[in-house]
């Protein structure tokens, strides 16, 4: 009831003191999605939610030290399908995590803004990598909106919501990740092969080891691989199925 109070109110005001020009409304899918906007003010979700159907509710996160923290807040908040989210060293905790997929699940909308934090001058900030786990796990659309004028409000100012198409990612391919798994895999395995044939010649009482002068033309190796990404691995990879057949 009180959610449905609020989406008249908006409604009722924004229409008397703003000109709100919406666009692509016939983009909106049905069921579970995630909204993905970009971020200029507190009032964005106000906008969102005049611009979007009324049903299904549209759910958000709030930080739950600073929106959270009366207790007129924790009950109000989540009658208008705001829930509490905590971070721990930038990272959401588990049970935020959870109540987006559930939501989505049941057939829910959840509103995401990637970037964090507020957009300066209009700008858009580097965008986070929570909500491409959100959308890869989940499998739902991904609906993308764009706001403009949310930042400079003023009485009868314009305000435009511009609704894109929902698309869903491709999830990765299960030979990418093996592929991955195998050159990190062997990347390990030659350097404490290296390391462990060091450690077992060494001795007690014994001087330490003088370095070998390096080869004509050649330069010496380190103990452990420098493996800076996929190319890195693959080449240690090479490297080890190549040695039986010189041999």
């Amino acid at each position: 009831m009180i959610y449905a109070v609020l989406q008249i109110l908006i409604r009722v005001v924004l229409r008397v003191f703003l000109r709100v020009e919406v666009e692509g409304r016939s983009n909106v899918p049905e069921g579970g999605f995630l909204v993905v906007s970009n971020h200029l003010s507190w009032t964005d979700t106000v906008f969102i939610m005049y611009a979007l159907p009324r049903t299904p509710p549209l759910h958000t996160m709030a930080n739950e030290s600073t929106v959270f923290n009366t207790r007129f807040k924790r009950w109000l908040m989540p009658k208008v399908a705001v829930f509490p989210i905590r971070r721990n060293r930038g990272m959401l905790d588990e049970a935020a995590v959870e109540g987006v997929y559930g939501l989505l699940i049941a057939g829910e909308r959840v509103l995401i803004f990637p970037e964090g934090a507020y957009g300066k001058d209009g700008q858009l900030r580097p965008l986070r990598d929570g909500v491409g786990y959100f959308a890869i796990n989940s499998g739902k659309p991904l609906l993308p909106v764009s706001l403009s004028g949310t930042d400079r409000l003023r009485p009868f100012g314009r305000v435009s919501v511009v609704i894109g198409k929902p698309f869903i990612p491709d999830p990765p391919r299960s030979w990418q990740i093996k592929q991955r798994v195998a050159a990190a895999v062997a990347a390990v395995r030659t350097s404490l092969s290296r390391l462990g044939r060091r450690s077992s010649g060494r001795k007690r009482g014994c001087l330490p080891w003088r370095r070998r002068p390096a080869r004509p033309g050649g330069s010496t190796r380190a103990d452990s691989p420098q493996v800076t990404g996929v190319e890195g691995a693959e080449a240690v990879v090479e490297s080890q199925q190549a040695q039986p057949q010189q041999q």
